[in-house]
């Protein structure tokens, strides 16, 4: 199985984090990675780790780690640059070159700074709506994965005050589909029971404290045709009485609903998946930490983690597509 890393913002923690992680995969698997860097920030991190990790410079070599160096830039770690928000969308694009070649398998994205892509010129707010635009689809699903808490997203990258407008009851029930189906083909769940959340507090109250519970959640859950789907639940109640145990994955209204429960949880360990995409993608849950940057001191726990479950997912995807 052959894996890409993009590195991320270069004054971000995501060139640590990758080659701590290469310096491990590359000694205790069978896997091949692949690796767009510049050249300089790839340097820095390869001596200053001590990492010894035997690397080629061409893709197509039978190294189990090679190297596409990109152009030096300047490094300023801790401080989201154009410069350092161009360098990691290349990197993220140079890796979905190679899925489309039919030459990687899966990715895994270091963080990256949206307002560093901002300032490149890069009109996207993340990975998820980029990704989206560039596999050719119309729908995703921003999905947080942990041994004990799954969750996913209604709604993803939007200011509070527009989640309302945004929610439909065809939209959730779009969501609560893509998250049936990739629990099945993605996960190995074949029945999988789904609980989703309420918007307002209480639930609404029974339309006392707003209705988009009565008018687009509940109809949502309804008409969607599947019998383990379960809601709307209050959402305080459902994650501080603990709940979600007995529900293979929680659907969520919008960000922080989910990001708050999932992170105190899962902070270190948690992995963003984007599911519906024709390709495996998988992040870390965490983002550039610029106040430790250069300072050797980042984790590679969630990096290690969303590669895991990476070959997982690529895996349980195979079984399903032989199954059929």
């Amino acid at each position: 199985m052959r894996i890409a890393f993009s590195c991320g913002d270069t004054n971000g923690i995501g060139p640590e984090i990758t080659l701590k992680s290469l310096q491990k995969l590359s000694t205790n698997t069978d896997n091949s990675y692949y690796l767009s860097i510049p050249r300089n920030i790839f340097e820095i991190y390869y001596s200053s780790l001590h990492c010894d990790f035997r690397f080629s410079t061409e893709q197509n070599t039978d190294s189990k780690v090679s190297i596409n160096f990109q152009k030096s830039v300047k490094y300023q770690p801790g401080i989201p640059t154009a410069e350092s928000g161009s360098s990691s969308f290349e990197s993220l694009e140079n890796a979905i070159s190679g899925i489309f070649a039919d030459k990687i398998q899966g990715m895994v994205t270091a963080p990256i700074s949206k307002y560093a892509w901002a300032k490149a010129g890069i009109n996207f707010p993340g990975h998820t709506e980029y990704l989206t635009e560039r596999a050719g689809i119309t729908e995703n699903l921003m999905f947080f994965l942990s041994d004990n808490l799954k969750a996913a997203l209604v709604s993803i990258h939007i200011p509070l005050k527009s989640v309302p407008t945004a929610l439909s009851s065809k939209n959730v029930s779009r969501k609560i589909f893509l998250l049936y189906n990739s629990l099945r083909n993605d996960l190995n769940i074949h029945l999988p029971r789904i609980a989703v959340l309420g918007l307002n507090p209480h639930a609404g109250e029974s339309g006392q404290l707003g209705r988009e519970e009565l008018e687009i959640i509940e109809p949502a859950i309804t008409n969607c045709g599947l019998p383990s789907v379960f809601g709307p639940f209050v959402p305080d109640a459902f994650f501080g009485s603990r709940a979600f145990k007995n529900y293979d994955a929680v659907l969520g209204m919008y960000h922080d609903q989910i990001l708050i429960p999932f992170k105190l949880l899962n902070f270190e360990t948690g992995t963003n998946f984007t599911a519906g995409l024709p390709f495996v993608r998988t992040s870390p849950d965490h983002g550039t930490a610029y106040d430790i940057t250069g300072k050797g001191l980042a984790s590679d726990t969630s990096i290690m983690t969303a590669h895991d479950w990476a070959i997982r997912i690529i895996e349980n995807r195979e079984r399903s597509r032989i199954a059929e």
